[in-house]
């Protein structure tokens, strides 16, 4: 059973404190309470550069848009090209 199953089952039931619920269903009370935060605006434009570039580019690796970017006047580091990109699907 995932987190978001478990986290809609705590809130179904309203029998007992959070606290009960949770540990009845082995969840820590953190997961049930976690908001997730999404991507900065940041992240969503460079998000869009990379997609751009790559679809003009289609040979370019995680290096080659990691460059652009840089040259583009953006400070990233390969890591985060690589997350970025692989969230992008």
């Amino acid at each position: 059973m995932c987190v978001a199953q478990q986290r809609a089952l705590v809130q179904a039931s309203g029998e007992g404190s959070v606290k009960a619920r949770c540990q009845a269903l082995g969840l820590a009370r953190s997961s049930y309470y976690y908001q997730p935060r999404g991507e900065s605006a940041l992240n969503l434009h460079l998000m869009r550069l990379l997609d751009e570039e790559f679809t003009r580019h289609n040979f370019k690796g995680v290096l080659g848009l990691r460059d652009h970017l840089r040259l583009a006047g953006y400070q990233v580091n390969e890591k985060r090209v690589r997350r970025l990109v692989r969230l992008m699907g």
